[in-house]
């Protein structure tokens, strides 16, 4: 099948227009803001007082929150301050205080 050149220069330049912009004024989103720090002032709230589990520390949270907090907790675990635990593949997730999970020599040998 041969075209015309007329017009597949035709169909070439309506690739290259660009489409009409969207409207999208209809929509509302809103855009959460919460910072790795404010996060890690949950975390270590929630670990003041003793171990909790992940569920507990996101308990309604958006999305973006969820992902910060996990930030967190990663950032929490590489200063040495929490560790955490998965019983099973798919439970629940149970942090703690880095010092909780590992016990010093002395508390070994006292008991």
């Amino acid at each position: 099948m041969v075209y015309e050149p007329a017009r597949l220069g035709q169909a070439l330049g309506d690739l290259l227009r660009h489409p009409p912009p969207i409207d999208v004024d209809h929509m509302h989103v809103v855009h959460p803001r919460v910072s790795v720090a404010a996060r890690l002032a949950h975390l270590r709230g929630l670990l003041r007082r003793g171990s909790f589990t992940f569920d507990e520390a996101v308990r309604d949270a958006d999305r973006v929150t969820i992902a910060t907090t996990l930030f967190a907790l990663l950032e929490l675990h590489k200063q040495g301050e929490a560790t955490w635990r998965q019983d099973q593949p798919f439970g629940e997730i149970v942090v703690s205080g880095q010092e909780a999970e590992a016990p010093s020599a002395a508390q070994r040998g006292a008991a």
